[in-house]
Parts: C-alpha cells; structure tokens; sequence
C-alpha cells in the first residue's frame, strides 16, 4: 500500500512538474503577451480614430472657410460690395441689410453648418444676419482670433467662445478639438435620425388623412361613367387655389413626395423655415397646381442627401393632402449657386427638387417634368 501511495505522489509530482506548471506558465505568457497585443492595438485604434476626427473637424473648419469666402465673393463679390454699403452713414442701409440677409438666407437654406453670421466692420460697427448666437460685442474684441484677425488681414482665424481661445495647427489635437469633432459627428448622426424618425411617423399620419380625405370627397359615379367624368378636382377648376394642409403635431403638412429610385416616402411641410427643414421636406416655391412647385431639403440621407444620385428619366410623385396624384419624370440635374435664387424658381420646370452639397457650396438641383394628374 505504501509503494502504490509513493508511485501516486510520484506520479501526480511529475504531471504537475511536467504537465500542469507548463501549461499554467504558457497561459500566463501566452495571456500577458496577449493583454500587450490588444492594450497595442487599442492605443493604435484610438490614434487612428483621434487622428480621422482631427482630420474631419480640420476639413469642416476649412469648409466653414471656404462657405463664408464664397458667400462674399461670389458672383462679382456681390457678398463683400453689400458688406462695404452696411456702414450706419449708408442711406440705403436697411435695403443693403435686406439684400444680404435674403442672400444668405437661401446660402445657409439646406446647409447644417452655418448657423449665423455676424459681421463686425473696420468702423466699429457690427451687423447680425442671424441672432441666434449672439455673443456680446465686447467679449468678441477681447477674443484672441478677433485680436490676430485684425492684426493678419486676408487670413481665417477661428476661435471658440471662450476669449483667449484660438484653434490653431499647434493644438487642434487637443481635447477640446477632439471634443468638438465628436459632438459634431454625434449631433449630425442625431439630426439625420431624429429626422428620419419624425418624417416617418409623421407619413403615417398623413396617409391615413388622405385616405380619409378620399373617402369623403368621391362621388357617387352614375352608372357607365369612370371617375374622370363624373369628379373634376377643385384645382382644376382654379389652380390659384392654396393647396390644401393637413396639420400634425402643430405643423402644416401639403403632402407626401415619393420617390422609388431612392426608397424615398416623404412629407412635405406647406412653408419651409430653418426650423422646418430638420424636420421633413419644404414647399419652398410655387404650386403642382400651376407647375411650379419648389421643394427643399435637407441633405440628411433620410430626406434629400442621396438625390445627386437620382439620374433622369426616374419617376418622382406627389400626392396633395386631397389624393390627388402629380406623376413626374426627371428631366435634368443642375448644380447651382447659392446665390442663384432666381434661376432656381423660375424656367418652365413643373417640379424641382433641391439640397446642398456636402460642403454646403453649391446646390445639387433636380428638375422635373409633369408626365400625369390622376384625380382622387
């Protein structure tokens, strides 16, 4: 009995010296050279990604550059000559004022990054094209980028709120820039889902209405007539008419746009507003009962962002808060100005549907042509 307890120990001795030990100090090597493998690989993931922010808040920086030179240089710096007649002495100044706001409200119309524009003149005067954010004027001449403007004219500087503060090529991998960049990606994310997510609850509603609406406008047909004869929609009898609205959640909606191509099934919202536009598609012009109509986006991928890919001869409908349908084809994409506002709405197109360009400088326009009404 004492030889076969000594052979086990023996044995459980050298399969613990042999086997088990080597195995535990594998495991252990193997672990800790796979903790460094990964804690590497992380370091290196979260570089990259820090590095592509930096990258993309830089380009959204040189963007925003880009967008305020074009919008004062453009089209015979017409931008920067309005600019120089804001001066309080100017006679025409509240006309100037107009001008240039009307402008950049159609520039700023479906871009998501330029939110206001202050100008502030070498005569000490100041001019704010949009309020939203204000910040005291004093607080701007004690900034650190209104400072190195003033002091390297023809040069971008840009700063943040805070006085003293200035993004430069030193430090824009510093953790308010990385902070910025992700607050941005996460806030467009947001914005693109939040209206994704209100357009198609808000579609819902709006089919059942025009259902409804269908239901009580149809007549009796007498025997052997079709609906054509018997029915003629109001706008046909006067296409001056205002189109009909329907209203959700306290906002007035004149129909659904629908394009196949794109898997698109829109909303459209009767008046467009900066406000109105993070929402669902705007009317911003005309009627489809004169063949006119103008309908603006936002370059979400949810709403307009693909429509630089829709390519001619695709069919777009639009359905009128009565049922009526409006059958079009696309006839021609143009790449507009933002200061072209008088080419966007005017020309003999029965449909144009518009969004910016990711760099928010020119506006992709698609034109439309009437193929059919179909009545409700």
């Amino acid at each position: 009995m004492r030889k076969k307890a000594s052979v086990r120990r023996t044995f459980y001795r050298s399969f613990c010296l042999l086997i088990v030990l080597p195995l535990v100090a594998v495991a252990a090597a193997g672990s800790a050279l796979l903790y460094r493998k990964l804690l590497a690989d992380a370091r290196e993931m979260v570089q990259m990604r820090q590095e592509a922010v930096s990258s993309a808040l830089t380009q959204d920086v040189r963007q925003a550059s880009l967008q305020l030179a074009h919008f004062l240089l453009s089209e015979d710096s017409e931008g920067l000559a309005l600019v120089d007649e804001l001066p309080a002495s100017s006679s025409r100044r509240y006309e100037t004022a107009a001008r240039l706001e009307s402008i950049f409200d159609y520039y700023r119309l479906t871009g998501r990054r330029l939110e206001a524009l202050h100008l502030y003149l070498t005569d000490g005067t100041s001019y704010q094209l949009y309020t939203g954010l204000a910040v005291p004027q004093n607080r701007v001449k004690e900034a650190a980028w209104y400072r190195a403007a003033r002091q390297r004219p023809g040069e971008v500087c840009v700063g943040v709120a805070e006085p003293g503060t200035l993004l430069s090529g030193k430090n824009r991998r510093g953790d308010l820039l990385l902070t910025a960049a992700l607050l941005l990606a996460a806030y467009n994310l947001w914005c693109d889902k939040a209206a994704g997510d209100s357009s198609e609850r808000v579609l819902e509603q709006l089919n059942s209405d025009i259902q409804e609406n269908i239901n009580m406008s149809l007549p009796d047909l007498p025997s052997g007539e079709s609906l054509e004869e018997a029915y003629i929609p109001d706008y046909v009898l006067n296409p001056e008419m205002d189109m009909p609205q329907e209203e959700v959640d306290g906002q007035e909606y004149s129909g659904v746009l629908t394009i196949p191509a794109l898997s698109l099934d829109l909303p459209v919202i009767g008046e467009w507003s900066y406000s109105n536009l993070r929402t669902a598609p705007c009317r911003y012009a005309g009627s489809v009962y004169l063949n006119n109509m103008v309908i603006a986006a936002h370059n979400y991928r949810s709403h307009f962002g693909r429509l630089k890919d829709l390519p001619q001869g695709e069919e777009v409908i639009f359905t009128d808060m009565d049922g009526n349908v409006f059958r079009y084809r696309t006839a021609e994409m143009e790449i507009l100005s933002p200061f072209a506002v008088e080419e966007m709405t005017s020309g003999d197109w029965d449909m144009t549907l518009f969004t910016c360009t990711v760099g928010g400088q020119s506006r992709v326009t698609v034109r439309c042509v009437l193929e059919e009404r179909a009545y409700a």
